[in-house]
């Protein structure tokens, strides 16, 4: 019987031009820049647009591009504001999403100082650089391990920061940042009097508490939770 042992060039070849591919690949995994470090490319690029200003955002994306209710956008400008301010970095958020400009606008007919405190941007993607932070909505993650970036444009994970440590230092400032404008005083005010015109108690206090979604975990909180809460914060002096 005759056996051929001649090569097989065509599984020579096939072969071959696999194993080339790979390498291929390889190199040009490492010599091609990834999404992730664009920036660095970019940075003269970035400077000749922005100047020396450095900035700071957060991934909306991460909330499915829902900034949620007036109270969560609050926590979130209050926080990032604040983080900005340690970080001296300006606090922008991205155009692309709809709620952010819708909230500019609300912020500017509510709160006196609203027009000043969000910034809307939208640079491209190519010159932001993604660092994890703030994935947890209600945990505080320092804002001083954000101190060794030196990218001129930087945008945390996170999207709610809803921890009060971000600015318990500096409640003052948070509180005059939220000041209402003078019709929405007036407004409170006249709304007040109704509400309480038969009550003369020493506070007068209408709470506000977030359930919606809660109610449907099962984790929203109960009226004894409340009133107990209430009493609690009423024996703390007022800063």
């Amino acid at each position: 019987m005759f056996v051929d042992h001649r090569p097989n060039f065509t599984f020579i070849f096939i072969y071959s031009f696999i194993i080339a591919n790979i390498f291929l690949i390889i190199y040009l995994y490492f010599k091609t820049p990834q999404l992730d470090n664009l920036y660095e490319i970019y940075k003269e690029e970035i400077k000749r647009i922005y100047g020396n200003e450095q900035f700071i955002s957060m991934n909306l994306n991460n909330s499915n591009g829902n900034c949620g209710s007036i109270g969560d956008m609050m926590w979130r400008t209050a926080s990032m504001y604040m983080i900005g301010k340690l970080l001296n970095r300006t606090v922008y958020y991205e155009s692309i999403y709809k709620c952010f400009t819708e909230y500019k606008q609300e912020f500017e007919i509510t709160f006196r100082n609203g027009g000043q405190v969000i910034k809307l941007m939208n640079p491209k993607q190519k010159y932001i650089k993604k660092i994890s932070f703030g994935i947890d909505s209600c945990d505080f993650d320092s804002p001083y391990r954000l101190e060794v970036e030196n990218a001129q444009i930087i945008q945390v994970t996170g999207s709610e920061f809803k921890s009060f440590k971000y600015f318990d230092d500096s409640r003052e400032e948070i509180h005059k940042m939220f000041e209402f404008n003078e019709d929405i005083k007036l407004a409170a005010d006249e709304a007040a009097e109704g509400i309480f015109r038969n009550y003369t108690p020493e506070y007068r206090l209408c709470l506000h508490t977030h359930r919606h979604e809660y109610i449907e975990a099962g984790q929203a909180s109960t009226l004894e939770f409340i009133e107990g809460s209430i009493k609690f914060v009423m024996k703390r002096p007022i800063k």
